[in-house]
């Protein structure tokens, strides 16, 4: 049997993404065994949620600025909606089919598992782990785990509970119309104001309220910067970003301000989730010296270094320590 268009996308990802990050020479998570990342990817996650709890109280003033952007985008989402709608997103108005025989199953905003690229992505990062865990390529395996984590965590932060906190309505499409004689649907509108529609949580996007952050911009800004941390490697990380949210691009279907708010939350989400995972493997201060089952303490007596030290009346040594 043939190989589909986006079948060959799909294996063309993989190798993509090993050649791009497996050729490296350097990987720090040489000496983890797969069950231990396993292992720590699930035990860190406590400290994930406290850590993106804590976010926007560890650095006030940039965390005033991002209030600030969010609310003037807010403020101007009519004309930078039309422009989406009328400008961008024709240009990437592709038709993806979902993944055979698990695009039916219905997570998150849209069929995660088959929707879309999403299913195509997510089968090329499970193709790419099992790869690792025979190549024994501890960096890709790490990559992988944290990428699922950050899918599940942008779920629960984004979906579950800030959609419900600020239970904003999405953009009606066209925004200028024109409009169904019956009015519009419950879950559209044309205010771009339109918060406070509280409802049940739902695991799908199907309820009224369900627009603000962008479950989808959270995922895949979380996705790629866990992978960017961790591969070294911007280019495959935010590729693909752009890959998951650039095809079929309307059918997101969120004002302006949503995907900004969406990607700030799914960076920071991203960032606490790698940081986190370092923290536990190489000590709490990773970089710094840190006495954690003794790998930081080894890592700075290398970088010590004593030299004698003589001259008219004296005798000595000079110790050099790099931090």
């Amino acid at each position: 049997m043939s190989m589909s268009r986006l079948q060959r996308f799909t294996f063309a990802l993989i190798i993509l993404t090993y050649l791009a990050t497996a050729g490296k020479a350097d990987d720090r998570y040489k000496d983890l065994k797969a069950g231990k990342i396993i292992a720590w990817t699930l035990s860190t996650w406590p400290g994930d949620f406290v850590g993106i709890a804590k976010a926007p109280f560890a650095d006030k003033k940039k965390s005033a600025i991002v209030l600030g952007t969010t609310l003037g985008i807010i403020a101007v989402d009519k004309p930078t909606q039309r422009f989406v709608q009328n400008t961008f997103s024709p240009l990437f108005d592709w038709d993806v089919p979902p993944v055979p025989g698990i695009g039916e199953i219905q997570v998150g905003t849209r069929a995660l598992l088959g929707g879309s690229t999403n299913g195509y992505i997510l089968l090329g990062l499970t193709g790419y782990y099992m790869g690792s865990l025979a190549f024994k390529h501890k960096k890709g395996q790490v990559g992988v785990m944290l990428t699922y984590k950050a899918i599940a965590t942008s779920y629960l932060v984004s979906h579950l509970v800030l959609k419900s906190v600020f239970a904003r309505k999405r953009p009606y499409n066209p925004l200028d119309g024109p409009y169904p004689s019956e009015g519009l649907p419950p879950k559209f509108t044309t205010d771009n104001w339109d918060f406070g529609n509280y409802s049940w949580p739902s695991l799908s996007s199907s309820r009224e309220g369900s627009s603000f952050p962008s479950f989808h911009f959270t995922m895949y800004f979380a996705i790629a910067r866990v992978l960017h941390r961790t591969w070294d490697n911007p280019w495959v990380a935010y590729g693909i970003l752009l890959a998951g949210l650039l095809p079929d691009f309307d059918l997101h279907n969120h004002w302006v301000s949503d995907m900004f708010i969406g990607a700030v939350i799914g960076t920071v989400i991203g960032e606490v989730i790698y940081k986190n995972f370092e923290k536990k493997t190489f000590g709490e201060n990773q970089g710094e010296m840190s006495y954690r089952k003794g790998q930081g303490l080894k890592r700075v007596l290398k970088t010590a270094s004593f030299n004698p030290s003589f001259g008219r009346g004296y005798a000595g040594v000079n110790f050099r320590l790099c931090l």
